[in-house]
């Protein structure tokens, strides 16, 4: 699922929640390109299928691929039950919190934390440091700002 906005006459895919996806509203036009702090993307069209496309070590790789027919939340009910309660989830698998920053991501997976500093022109750097279960409600609070209300078993399967 993802949200497209029409404003003066222009249609923007607004998409800011996507891991490694843009963080400003990104024109919908076929073959457009555009630096942004976290990366350089563009968007591609294949008959009625829409790819956006990161930029790394001057390589396009598809991100997710989208078609513009409208959709109801419901059409997205079986799937998001799946992502929350499926074995095989990512979502399930993982302890995990991601958060983006003006020129990178910090990410918490079950016993890493996960920097990624994007590069101007495209490509990232990523440095993992292994964090003790300890440390763990320490690093949620500080960096994440969350604070648990529980002991967390750190999952990373």
């Amino acid at each position: 699922m993802m949200m497209t906005v029409d404003l003066e006459g222009r249609r923007w895919l607004c998409d800011v929640g996507f891991g490694d996806g843009i963080m400003e509203p990104f024109p919908l036009e076929a073959g457009w390109e555009e630096e942004q702090d976290c990366g350089v993307y563009r968007l591609q069209v294949d008959e009625d299928e829409w790819h956006l496309q990161r930029k790394e070590e001057n390589v396009w790789n598809s991100l997710y691929k989208f078609t513009l027919k409208e959709r109801t939340f419901e059409d997205f009910r079986e799937l998001c039950e799946h992502y929350q309660t499926s074995p095989s989830s990512f979502f399930v698998q993982k302890c995990f919190c991601s958060l983006r920053l003006p020129h990178g991501q910090l990410t918490y997976m079950g016993r890493r934390l996960i920097s990624t500093e994007y590069r101007k022109g495209g490509g990232s750097v990523k440095t993992t440091e292994e964090v003790t279960e300890e440390e763990i409600p320490a690093l949620l609070r500080d960096k994440f700002g969350i604070v648990l209300s529980r002991k967390l078993t750190p999952k990373d399967e």
